[in-house]
């Protein structure tokens, strides 16, 4: 059986690195990201019809690291990082809403959906180096909050304070 591959979407900049999310339910549409062409230092959001149609944007999101918008296990939801915190929306693009609202020289990020999509948890970073980071959860209506782990991203080295690189942690379900 010959498969047949079908190309969706086309991209003439080189620098235009896609990276596909996944797939939504129940329009069955492709969710991906790629550099900003407006914003410095931030990803778009994207969704396009299995059949190539619709290219439609949806929202911008922050380039970190490994960071990526995540779909909801019942794949109406789209969770996603922007500035300093956790946010979601509809996988149209509407219906926006802040999950977190950190003051400065905070972060939310690696938000993961629960299996049952009841909870999101993320990483909260916080101070030089993110020197203290907490694993916490949230709902997805914003409502709740609880903080789950607590961990110090620091070593002393004399009487200097040092970023300790040697450990990284993410939150994730376990079913």
């Amino acid at each position: 059986m010959d498969r047949v591959f079908k190309k969706v979407t086309t991209f003439n900049d080189p620098a235009d690195a896609v990276v596909p999310v996944g797939i939504t339910f129940p329009e069955y549409n492709i969710l991906y990201v790629m550099p900003s062409q407006i914003t410095k230092n931030q990803l778009e959001i994207w969704s396009i019809s299995l059949d190539g149609s619709n290219d439609q944007f949806l929202t911008v999101c922050a380039l970190e690291a490994d960071d990526r918008p995540t779909i909801s296990p019942n794949g109406r939801k789209v969770l996603y990082q922007r500035e300093n915190d956790i946010w979601t929306m509809n996988i149209d693009g509407s219906g926006q809403a802040r999950l977190t609202n950190l003051p400065s020289g905070h972060l939310a990020y690696h938000g993961q959906w629960s299996p049952s999509g009841s909870h999101i948890v993320y990483v909260h970073r916080m101070g030089k180096w993110g020197a203290k980071n907490f694993i916490e959860w949230v709902r997805p209506n914003g409502e709740d909050f609880g903080r789950l782990t607590e961990r110090h991203n620091i070593v002393l080295s004399g009487n200097d304070i040092e970023p300790n690189n040697n450990f990284r942690f993410w939150p994730v379900f376990q079913p």
